[in-house]
């Protein structure tokens, strides 16, 4: 609630112009918002939980914390599953969504709707996924998606 007087205060002189309406929905929607990002940090928080006791439990114990997945990955391993990226519209589209490019840019470089450079990215991800898995077998000797 003080966020929302807080904001409210700071575009007072754009407020005070508007008609009582309207500046009842712009406080109820701003309220709304402010309420539901409380919600997303505090669930983010929770989440977050259990990896900082694991962080806690360490400095306690002194035992090493097991990495987490994504943590096992090399730069060279991850660079070798993307290579392997089938069909190679997968890697192209793949490649430049990590440059930066959104899917509009893509979609024009690569000749190909929008829609289809979503679906390439979802699959390459995927297939990422399971080139990188714990237990899958060595880089080199990985099958292809």
């Amino acid at each position: 609630m003080q966020e929302t007087l807080e904001r409210a205060y700071r575009n007072f002189d754009r407020l005070v112009a508007e008609n009582p309406g309207a500046v009842s929905v712009w406080l109820s929607t701003t309220l709304s918002n402010r309420f539901l990002d409380h919600c997303r940090r505090r669930r983010t928080e929770v989440l977050g939980a259990p990896s900082l006791r694991v962080v806690q439990d360490q400095e306690v114990t002194g035992e090493p914390v097991p990495l987490e997945q994504w943590e096992q990955v090399t730069r060279d391993d991850f660079q070798r599953a993307i290579e392997q990226l089938r069909p190679p519209q997968l890697r192209e589209a793949y490649r430049l969504h990590v440059a930066g490019l959104r899917y509009r840019a893509i979609a024009r470089q690569l000749d190909a709707p929008e829609g289809t450079v979503g679906r390439w990215l979802s699959e390459a991800r995927q297939a990422l996924r399971g080139l990188l898995a714990p237990g899958a077998a060595s880089s080199e000797g990985r099958a292809r998606p």
